[in-house]
């Protein structure tokens, strides 16, 4: 089961699942949404990028990057995150390249792979929303039968 916007509230109001820079537009009716980070690695750069200084990445034809959520957060041991891209940016040719799911008791910032497989450079903007992520609830039903 999803957890719905009132349901990740509880959730971080009871402690059980903790989102650090929290914003509220990122709160969306069975997701929160997470953003780009302050730093990126571009293997067609073969460098470490400071996206926060820059204000952006780009990200050329056939490029492969590894990018930081602004937020990082911490899931109880009773619930799993799903990840995935937004569908804005998957129409533009870029494609996430991780793992669905966030293990239960993760803490920490995401770092994700995008390649872009259109003939154009795309932009991500520092701090702008990028991808989904839905909270499942009840993992221990579901990982002990």
């Amino acid at each position: 089961m999803l957890m719905s916007d009132k349901g990740i509230q509880k959730a971080m109001n009871s402690g059980e699942l903790i989102i650090r820079n929290f914003f509220k537009k990122s709160l969306q009716p069975a997701s929160y949404d997470m953003r780009v980070g302050e730093e990126a690695f571009s293997s067609h750069e073969k460098k470490l990028i400071n996206v926060k200084s820059t204000g952006f990445i780009t990200i050329r034809p056939g490029d492969f990057i590894l990018i930081r959520t602004h937020e990082s957060v911490k899931l109880s041991p009773n619930i799993a995150g799903r990840i995935g891209l937004r569908s804005f940016h998957a129409k533009k040719g870029l494609v996430l390249l991780a793992g669905p799911q966030i293990d239960p008791g993760f803490e920490g910032v995401l770092v994700v792979g995008l390649h872009n497989l259109d003939a154009n450079e795309l932009r991500l903007s520092y701090q702008e929303i990028f991808l989904k992520q839905n909270k499942g609830e009840d993992c221990k039903r579901f990982l002990n039968g």
